[in-house]
């Protein structure tokens, strides 16, 4: 098969660059002039094979050119300050505001450029941005095959990122270069349909670019290797330095003597002599670690002096530029001090902090304007050091100083725990959270087998892929942690030995996160950044007597492999809960719900809900939450057990939902609907007295794509989507005809997309067959035009109007047909 690329370049003047390609026809003058442009790309790319478009735009108008200008929003521009390369460029510029809020400005309309179905393509343009795009705002590159929805392009911003790429591209197949303010971008990607495609350049929302030299080409790009411009903590624990971003200088050389180390098994040790002036001894590695030009970094490392510098010399630490010979740094001794620092380095970009038997320096500097700079440790006329635990990172990030780094924690290391020796660790956790003071879990795995209580502490970890608690409790109930009071429980990985999961766990059984009776948690407790896994139940709060949860956010938690439940919240006295950016996923057979609040909670907010992947009972169970505020739901690829249910159950619950989205999910039961509302009762704990209350739910944002279409590679493949004999009954909102009290829903705004042929179920939005759900809107539908232009879906009786303008009356649609309004 033949390939084929496309390469352009673009001006960008104000904002984000949405993606798109382009291509145009021009004189033998233009293409030579885009051909030096690009031709040290081109002489690398051994795949690109001929030119079908070459555009440069030096003719001064377009009347020989495929290209048109998008009024008012293109011109061509020869100002000295905006022309890429040339006498010409293309100025796309649009203002922040309603009626511009997709600004095509260069295009070639359909018709005027076929490419042959079934090959690939790459386009390339350069562009500046002039003014930068808003906030959130970006500019694009869209090609629309003539005849479809279908579309490939890509979205960019004012920093020469990419923020977002139609779904038949891969990251791999887009590439924006370029170290300063001119940029070019290329796009690969394989011709579809009748390869008839318009192409459109534009700005989302305002802002100013320039593009020049469009070039599309036959074949594909080979992106350009990208080296790594920031260095996790390198502790040079493969004893050596060649997998490493890091180069050894003459009188460098990786130690492992005991009395040597920092942390862990090797450093990396610098010697001079007292006649050596200048003596390097560690550097970043050009071909493995290229820092950025113009950027803000900061480098922190450990180190241990083990001989002086003599008299007054010193170590140092330099970050050069031999391009513009700029050059920042700092000297330091065997004390706490810096010695000198460089102009452009401020006092408060540098810290040496004692850290009992080494110590821990940091600097924060600005690289010069071209990506040349060199980072280097040396030594001046003599002395011994010993460095450990370098970090690269972009940005300011400021050291912890040792007193706050210790106070109130202590370390369950010093208890005696053990990581990583699969023994048990119990008494030295006990030992530790009996001191009452906040704990720290240092990296590694460490085992239990009873259950850890805290009150009014912090059990702290490294991370939740690096710190685990793993419990090997034999009783069921026992769970890993009870948590109390104002407790903070972070940066963890909690999970019960897997041998001891049967996936026959119910209620209260293998639980990792106990909280309730007298072990709530409450007052601004949170739990967060915590992976959970291998249990019964990740969190679950009984239903019991007292305060039970509330006040606590629970926060960036990743749950997965659980056997029956990951949040079970039943108590009826929860208040003011945060559930923020959380992701339950579970391939167990038996799962009965990844998300479920029962009970009573008087409000709840839920920010980002992401369920996946999982077969379940239902996906969420909201019951008795009477003040739900919840911003982004995502359910995809979740399977329902049971017919006549939800992904969704909302019962005796009130509330908003900003964003719902569900994707790819299998159905294999009847009656299945998106959201199931049941009974709008007002429980207050008397069985005498339970008020019925007109129940709400309002969706802002209904988002649904692949119904039915799920993964084939999890799921297999499934032909027929929401006609499939399987997803008879399927509506999108239900509501059991014995539901009592009444129930309200609005639904603000629709989005589908489905790859099947079943568009016709999408374009119904069949919901409510029993007719009880007071409906109030089912998406935006036109509010007034012609006679043929009237909705012929998604309709409420006596709700859905419409003024026919040809008519010139106002209907309203009594479930049958549209009536006259008097």
């Amino acid at each position: 098969m033949r390939k084929f690329t496309v390469r352009f370049m673009v001006l960008a003047l104000a904002g984000i660059l949405i993606g798109g390609s382009g291509a145009s026809y021009g004189a033998e003058a233009q293409l030579s002039k885009v051909k030096t442009a690009l031709s040290a790309t081109l002489a690398s790319n051994a795949a690109a094979t001929a030119e079908l478009v070459s555009e440069g735009f030096e003719a001064g108008n377009l009347q020989q050119s495929i290209f048109t200008l998008g009024a008012p929003y293109g011109s061509l521009t020869q100002s000295a300050g905006e022309v890429l390369t040339g006498n010409y460029s293309v100025k796309g510029s649009s203002a922040h505001a309603a009626d511009q809020q997709w600004a095509e400005f260069l295009k070639i309309d359909a018709g005027k450029l076929k490419l042959t179905p079934g090959q690939e393509y790459t386009i390339s343009f350069k562009y500046r941005i002039i003014e930068p795009a808003p906030a959130n705002e970006f500019f694009y590159l869209y090609g629309k095959l003539a005849g479809s929805n279908e579309a490939v392009g890509f979205n960019f911003g004012n920093s020469g990122d990419l923020l977002w790429w139609t779904e038949q591209l891969n990251s791999d197949r887009l590439e924006i270069t370029g170290e300063h303010d001119v940029k070019q971008a290329r796009m690969s990607f394989k011709a579809s349909g009748s390869g008839d495609y318009a192409w459109i350049f534009g700005i989302h929302n305002g802002g100013t670019i320039i593009v020049d030299d469009v070039l599309l080409e036959e074949g594909a790009f080979e992106p350009a290797v990208k080296l790594p411009e920031s260095s996790e903590t390198e502790g040079f624990e493969s004893g050596g330095i060649e997998k490493t971003v890091w180069k050894l200088g003459a009188g460098g050389t990786v130690t492992k003597q005991a009395a040597e180390r920092i942390n862990g098994q090797y450093a990396v040790k610098g010697t001079a002599s007292a006649k050596e002036e200048w003596r390097e001894f560690l550097f970043n590695d050009p071909d493995k670690l290229k820092l950025a030009a113009d950027t803000i970094y900061t480098v922190t490392f450990k180190y241990k002096v083990m001989q002086p510098a003599p008299g007054n010399q010193f170590f140092y630490v330099y970050a050069s530029s031999a391009a513009d010979g700029k050059s920042s740094g700092i000297n330091f001794g065997s004390g706490n001090k810096v010695l000198w620092r460089s102009d452009n380095v401020a006092a408060d970009n540098v810290q040496i902090i004692d850290r009992d038997g080494f110590k821990m320096a940091r600097m924060t500097f600005r690289t010069g304007s071209a990506a040349d700079t060199k980072l280097v440790w040396g030594i001046r006329k003599g002395g011994t050091i010993v460095i450990d635990d370098v970090s690269l990172v972009k940005g300011n990030v400021a050291i912890t100083s040792a007193e706050q780094n210790r106070q109130g924690y202590i370390n369950v290391v010093d208890f005696g725990a053990v990581p990583n020796d699969n023994m048990d660790d119990t008494e030295a956790f006990k030992r530790a959270i009996a001191t009452g003071k906040s704990i720290y879990v240092p990296a590694g795995t460490y085992h239990v087998n009873e259950t850890l209580q805290i009150q009014n502490q912090n059990l702290i970890g490294s991370g939740m892929f690096v710190s685990t608690i793993v419990s090997r409790a034999k009783n069921v109930k026992a769970p890993i942690i009870k948590a109390g009071r104002t407790t903070s429980i972070s940066d963890l990985n909690l999970q019960f030995d897997s041998s001891l999961i049967t996936d026959q766990e119910g209620e209260g059984e293998r639980v990792a996160i106990y909280t309730g009776q007298q072990w709530s948690l409450q007052r601004g407790s949170t739990i967060r950044n915590v992976r959970i896994e291998n249990v019964g139940t990740a969190i679950y709060c009984p239903d019991g007597q007292g305060a039970e949860s509330f006040s606590v956010t629970y926060d960036t938690l990743e749950i997965e492999n659980y056997s029956y439940r990951g949040f079970d919240f039943r108590s009826k006295l929860r208040t003011g809960n945060v559930y923020r950016n959380i992701y339950i996923l579970s391939n167990r057979p038996n799962v009965d719900i990844p998300f479920a609040l029962t009970g009573e909670e008087s409000e709840a907010v839920i920010d980002q809900l992401n369920v996946e992947h999982s077969k379940v009972n239902t996906a969420i169970h909201l019951e008795g939450v009477y003040g739900l505020s919840a911003s982004t739901i995502h359910i995809e690829g979740v399977t329902l057990r049971k017919p006549d249910t939800g992904y969704i159950t909302f019962n005796n619950s009130a509330g908003s939902i900003g964003s719902l989205s569900v994707y790819f999910s299998p159905i294999e039961q009847q009656g299945v609907s998106i959201v199931r509302l049941g009974d709008s009762l007002y429980k207050s704990g008397i069985d005498s007295f339970q008020p019925e209350n007109a129940g709400y739910l309002r969706i802002g944002t209904l988002n649904v794509k692949g119904l039915n279409d799920p993964n084939v590679q999890l799921h297999g493949a499934k032909s027929g989507g929401l006609n499939r004999p399987d997803a008879a009954g399927f509506v999108f909102f239900d509501r059991p005809a014995n539901a009592r009290g009444d129930f309200a829903l609005q639904l603000d705004h629709y989005m589908w997309y489905t790859f099947q042929n079943d568009k016709d179920v999408y374009e119904q939005l069949p919901a409510d067959p029993h007719n009880k759900i007071a409906l109030q809107k089912l998406g935006v539908l036109p509010l007034s035009g012609p006679t043929a232009k009237r909705p012929t879906n998604r309709m409420i009786a006596y709700v859905t109007t419409y003024y026919d303008t040809d008519l010139m009356k106002l209907l309203i649609w009594d479930g049958t047909s549209w009536r006259t309004i008097q």
